[in-house]
């Protein structure tokens, strides 16, 4: 399985209805939920949302794709 396909997998698990998501670091208090093939994943539990980290700018399109053709909404 690749990078993207794992990572989607677990997202759609955690998130059923979608979760806004960034690649870029923010300034607020995030825990780590996701360490796996050299991805991280953040949540912010407070406004909702995750950071990930790890991914090609394409492979981040890829997982975004992957996403909304499973009913993610942001």
């Amino acid at each position: 399985m690749s990078k993207v396909e794992s990572v989607s997998k677990f997202l759609i698990e955690r998130f059923p209805k979608g979760i806004q998501m960034f690649n870029c670091r923010g300034i607020d208090p995030v825990d780590m939920i996701y360490c796996e093939n050299d991805v991280e994943i953040y949540w912010s539990w407070y406004y909702e949302y995750i950071e990930v980290f790890g991914l090609s700018n394409e492979e981040y399109a890829d997982l975004e794709n992957i996403l909304r053709k499973n009913g993610w909404k942001e």
